[in-house]
């Protein structure tokens, strides 16, 4: 449900920076999206289409780029891909904060981000 919240607050943006430069229209949205996030893009997707609908946006296309999770260890100095757990039983996948190589805490450096990369408007 906070993918609604998520891409209400993404059309506000837009439309502000629509009358910050004076557009007429927008032609393509792209948005970047952390994987831990947890945002579903398919999602967010569909939301746009149906909050867009009868305004300046209607003929507008939402671009989405995932990134992946990295952490980073003060301990060891990995930097990379995060560790992530499963449990079948609850058919559970989870990220863990413990670094992968040396199992010391790690701390997130990307994939927590959602941001408004471009926007192509008409002016």
């Amino acid at each position: 449900m906070h993918e609604f919240a998520i891409t209400s607050q993404l059309l506000e943006t837009v439309l502000r920076e629509m009358e910050k430069h004076n557009a007429s229209s927008v032609a393509e949205v792209h948005l970047l999206v952390g994987e831990l996030t947890y945002l579903e893009p398919r999602q967010i997707r569909e939301n746009y289409r149906l909050l867009t609908r009868d305004t300046k946006l209607a003929n507008s296309r939402l671009k989405i780029v995932k990134s992946k999770g990295i952490v980073e260890c003060s301990t060891c100095g990995y930097k990379g891909p995060i560790k992530v757990l499963t449990d079948p039983e609850y058919h559970l996948v989870y990220p863990t904060l413990t670094c992968p190589k040396c199992g010391f805490f790690a701390k997130i450096v990307r994939g927590r981000e959602c941001l408004v990369k471009r926007i192509r408007m008409v002016v």
